[in-house]
């Protein structure tokens, strides 16, 4: 049972790529970062937004050519985590305030192979 727990384990950590934090610094007005897995055969992208929004914010995601692949609406205290299946090689993190009035976001997010 242990030998199956450290299998487990190690699959894990070899198949994952790095964790990158992304900061908005002012959260009042749009961002777009690039984002691109370090492997070409990523299969899956957890996104952990954290912080605190007095309003609201939009976070999107987008593949490489321009498709929306997910949105989500922001706001109060932030820190969740978001996971979906990523097949592009590239794509685009795009935050939009939408009632937003001032605080304070980073974004954690992580490829899957």
């Amino acid at each position: 049972m242990k030998n199956t727990a450290l299998i487990f384990l190690f699959t894990l950590l070899v198949s994952c790529n790095p964790a990158k934090e992304l900061n908005v610094p002012d959260v009042t007005k749009e961002m777009t970062f690039n984002i691109e897995p370090n492997s070409a055969k990523s299969y899956s992208l957890v996104l952990k937004p954290k912080g605190i929004l007095e309003g609201e914010s939009s976070l999107q995601i987008f593949s490489e050519d321009s498709l929306l692949k997910f949105e989500v609406v922001l706001s109060g205290k932030v820190d969740t985590i978001f996971r979906f299946d990523w097949y592009e090689e590239k794509g685009k993190l795009k935050y939009e305030p939408i009632s937003t009035k001032s605080g304070k976001l980073t974004i954690e997010y992580r490829f899957y192979d």
